[in-house]
């Protein structure tokens, strides 16, 4: 096989002043992170095959990042086979602002550090 069948392709397009921009690596919608002001943050995700049968979450941990100016906050998962879930108390959720940046990341159990986006976007204060 050659190297051109193992690479990927690349979607490369003239943009803007004849430039070649290419689009690599994921690209995610935005999506909302809804904190509700005095309320415990509680959420649970399911994993499911493409049939929407349960399996296991693969060994690692579940977590978002929140981005507020120079602190990066991390609120962990607790994973049950298929089920994550998180609670965080509403005096922990309450200190993160509107607006404020976030990603939830995979880490693999076999990696040290980086893991894999599986959602970013902003969060969103709701509630007083």
């Amino acid at each position: 096989m050659s190297a051109a069948e193992l690479l990927p392709r690349l979607e490369l397009s003239l943009c803007g002043k004849g430039f070649l921009v290419s689009v690599i690596g994921p690209v995610f919608e935005p999506d909302r992170l809804y904190l509700t002001t005095g309320r415990d943050f509680k959420w649970a995700y399911q994993l499911v095959d493409k049939d929407n049968v349960p399996v296991d979450f693969p060994p690692g941990k579940l977590y978002f990042e929140l981005f507020t100016c120079d602190v990066t906050t991390v609120w962990d998962f607790v994973i049950d086979g298929s089920v994550a879930s998180i609670k965080v108390e509403h005096e922990k959720a309450d200190l993160i602002p509107n607006r404020t940046k976030f990603q939830l990341v995979f880490l693999h159990e076999a990696e040290p550090a980086g893991g894999d986006p599986i959602s970013m976007g902003t969060v969103q204060r709701q509630g007083r």
